[in-house]
């Protein structure tokens, strides 16, 4: 069959619209697709980081309470003499300033006797006298006057039935600085999970060290593998995929690190720090700057009949500009 001589000359051209188009459409689905798991793994990564940068948040918080609770004047000779009365008075506005519900104050003596555990609205329970926290070893780094890098506070989680708690602990002292008891301020881990899932991820899990599941919003959750594990680093986060109810999810999983960045500096401890770094150089370690530090300048007031635009007053105004102030 002879073609016609229109259709030799449309047909090529015909085919390589076509050629062209279907490469062109291939191009197009395979940026728009780049651009799309570009996009969801910089939100998978900035939720991330707001559930590192909460928890951050709430040990800062925490560790307020931890030490406003050990420092309330009394609290250290009514824990010695087991006044739970006066403990409850003392300690209950601690509690209730920090504002979360299901926050609880333990307080032990030096035998790591719970004497009185402490709500936002008062006494929350019976004081076990089996001396449970005893066993943690945390607790008993207190209860014996040990520090570390970080300082004399620590950082714990202990599971029951009702599920994961983290506690803060850190030690009551008396006026000479002896050990005299211990204090634990201690936060449901779902409660905390609660507040990162407010702030913009949109299921989270919690891990052991050993990759068993100790929270997870997706359900079922299985634990991590080995390998898996051993791909965390510190700044390295890893990706993974899992099912929950046939509905597939990707993961990003990173370290979960408390006393990360509270450092001992000097005689002071829990210092918030951090690192920068410059091109070619090492890491630097910087401190948060402390407001105590900033010296006390006693200004003299301006007397009450002085106007700077009145001339009269002009060499009054330059003698002050001059720096006629004195510092304590």
């Amino acid at each position: 069959m002879r073609l016609s001589l229109r259709a030799k000359i449309v047909g090529p051209f015909v085919l390589i619209v076509a050629l062209i188009g279907i490469i062109g459409t291939a191009a197009v689905t395979a940026l728009v697709t780049s651009e799309a798991v570009a996009e969801f793994n910089g939100s998978l990564l900035r939720a991330s980081l707001l559930a590192n940068d909460h928890l951050s948040l709430v040990e800062a918080a925490r560790l307020t309470t931890l030490r406003a609770a050990a420092a309330t004047t009394g609290v250290p000779e009514a824990t010695t003499s087991h006044d739970t009365t006066a403990l409850q008075r003392l300690l209950t506005p601690v509690v209730a300033n920090a504002a979360v519900p299901s926050l609880l104050l333990h307080i032990l003596d030096r035998q790591g006797r719970e004497v009185i555990v402490i709500g936002p609205d008062g006494p929350a329970a019976a004081p076990s006298s089996s001396g449970e926290f005893v066993s943690e070893p945390a607790v008993a780094a207190v209860l014996a006057g040990r520090s570390d890098a970080q300082g004399d506070k620590y950082v714990f989680l202990r599971t029951d039935p009702s599920g994961t708690t983290v506690y803060w602990t850190g030690p009551i002292r008396g006026l000479t600085g002896q050990v005299i008891g211990v204090a634990l301020v201690g936060e449901p881990l779902s409660a905390i999970a609660g507040g990162i899932r407010s702030s913009g991820a949109d299921q989270l899990s919690f891990y052991a060290l050993s990759g068993h599941v100790l929270l997870s919003s997706l359900s079922p959750s299985v634990a991590l593998t080995a390998a898996t594990r051993g791909a965390v680093q510190p700044d390295r986060p890893v990706k993974f995929s899992q099912t929950s109810g046939g509905q597939p999810y990707m993961n990003l999983l990173s370290d979960w690190t408390m006393r990360k960045y509270f450092g001992r500096r000097g005689n002071r401890s829990w210092w918030f720090f951090g690192t920068k770094s410059e091109t070619g150089s090492d890491p630097e370690t910087v401190w948060l700057f402390r407001a105590v530090y900033v010296p006390i300048r006693r200004h003299i007031k301006v007397q009450r009949d002085a106007h700077p635009y009145d001339p009269v007053w002009k060499a009054y105004f330059v003698q002050r500009t001059r720096g006629c102030t004195r510092a304590r």
